[in-house]
Order: C-alpha cells, then sequence, then structure tokens
C-alpha cells in the first residue's frame, strides 16, 4: 500500500502536464509504471568470525527496463525491506528517463549493517551476496552501484567474486575502485551535482551561493563530498549528521 501511494503522489504531482502531454497519462502506461517488472528476493547465509552462521534477506527489485539494462544502487542497511527498494526502483526509473539516459530502474541490496560487522565479515557478506544474485547482473540485464552502506571497497568484493561466474565482472558493476577500472572522480560526482544544482537554482533567483550558511543531512560519501564543494564555492557548512547524532558549528 505504501508503494502505491508513493506512485500515486507522482502522477499528482505532474497532474500540471496533463494538458500539454495527455500521453503521460495514458491508463495503460499509468497500469504499467504502477508495478516493477520483477522482485527478487533471497535469504543470504554466511558465517560470522565466531562460526556461527548468520541468515540475512537479499533484495533486487526491477521497476523498468524499456529504455534499457535495469541501473540503480544496492543500499546494505538492518531497517531495508521490498517496500522501500520497490519505492527506491521507481525513482530510479523516473531520474534515468529525465537524465535522458538509455537505462531502466532498479534498486536491492541487503538487511546487513557494515557498520556493526568486522571488516572480514562485510568481506564475506559481500561475497555472500553475489553468490546469491549473480545470475541477475550483468552489463545487457542489470548493472549495479553503491548505495548507503555500499562504498567502492564493498563493491570491489563483490566484483572479485562475479569472476567466479563471469567472464567479465567489471562490466556488471559502476562504482568501482580505480584499480579495477573505475572512473576517476566517481566518487564525488553525487555530492558535487548537488551542489551546481543548488548553486544553478539561488542563481536563477537572482542569489549567490557565496557565504550562504549551509547545514547537510548526512556525513557519508555524499554529503562529505557536497561539504567540500560548498566550501570551495564560498559557503559555511554549519552542521552535518549521521545515524547517531548531529554536529552544529556556529563558525563552519
Amino acid at each position: 500500500m505504501l508503494y502505491l501511494e508513493h506512485v500515486g503522489t507522482f502522477f499528482k504531482s505532474i497532474q500540471p502536464l496533463s494538458k500539454s502531454k495527455p500521453e503521460l497519462f495514458d491508463e495503460a502506461i499509468i497500469q504499467y509504471l504502477s508495478s516493477p517488472q520483477r522482485l527478487i528476493e533471497v535469504r543470504i547465509p554466511w558465517q560470522n568470525d565466531a562460526g556461527k552462521i548468520m541468515i540475512n534477506h537479499g533484495y533486487r527489485v526491477g521497476h523498468s527496463n524499456v529504455l534499457g539494462p535495469y541501473k540503480g544502487g544496492l543500499r546494505f542497511r538492518e531497517n531495508v525491506d521490498l517496500t522501500l527498494f520497490k519505492i527506491l526502483a521507481f525513482e530510479q526509473t523516473m531520474k534515468n528517463a529525465l537524465a535522458q539516459l538509455d537505462l531502466g530502474g532498479a534498486k536491492g541490496g541487503a538487511d546487513f549493517n557494515p557498520a556493526q560487522h568486522s571488516p572480514a565479515e562485510i568481506k564475506r557478506f559481500s561475497q555472500a551476496f553475489i553468490d546469491h544474485m549473480h545470475p541477475y547482473f550483468d552489463q545487457n540485464q542489470d548493472v549495479p552501484a553503491g548505495d548507503v552502506g555500499v562504498s567502492e571497497v564493498e563493491i570491489g568484493y563483490m566484483v572479485d567474486q562475479l569472476q567466479h561466474y563471469q567472464a567479465q565482472p567489471t562490466t556488471s558493476f559502476t562504482g568501482k575502485g580505480l584499480d579495477q577500472g573505475g572512473i576517476p572522480g566517481r566518487k564525488e560526482a553525487t555530492g558535487y551535482g548537488l551542489l551546481f544544482l543548488v548553486q544553478a537554482h539561488l542563481e536563477r533567483h537572482q542569489r549567490r551561493l557565496n557565504k550562504k550558511r549551509i547545514i547537510i543531512t548526512g556525513s557519508g560519501n555524499v554529503a562529505l563530498s557536497a561539504a567540500t564543494k560548498a566550501v570551495e564555492l564560498g559557503a559555511l557548512v554549519v552542521g552535518l549528521s549521521d545515524s547517531s547524532g548531529a554536529i552544529y558549528h556556529p563558525h563552519g
């Protein structure tokens, strides 16, 4: 129900386009976009440092591949579920289409929080995730990337594990480290892009980012890259947060 409410909210938000773009509101199109094309849910057994077998759940939702292969990140967090990934996959389809990319939309991950595990456990779980998900990932079908809880470290483990199943595993993931064929600047791109959008919005309203005071929600890769670019553009970052709390400094 939450997913359908989210989809409904989206279509309400673009209602002003109904007169100029009536084809967007064709009943068949709305019905098609209201449900994902495929849902994958697996149980992932893996061994912790104490030798105990643990069970987590892995997910991958492919919302649409009309424009091209499914594309979207993997999220490792303890509170994720299929409904969340359905919503995120829907949004990914819309984002990729808006950017005019030849890519569909997908999202996935597992109810596993790397912050609560050792580096060795993170590696074993990432490998186990691929052992159960590898049939669904390749450059022509579904190309994952990182997201919350999945950095280039976890991606590196997954790409290495894919070597057991694919001849060219590095083509099946984006967000890789440079040593695996990643692209320079990829790590910072999302955070930088956020600030460029903020800057463009302010300039459109005859305002400037310079000397503006900014609070950023988060302290991960996107947030820290955004903070770095904000400072470069002359803004003053006065606050950051993470899952454990927030920090505020009025002088930046």
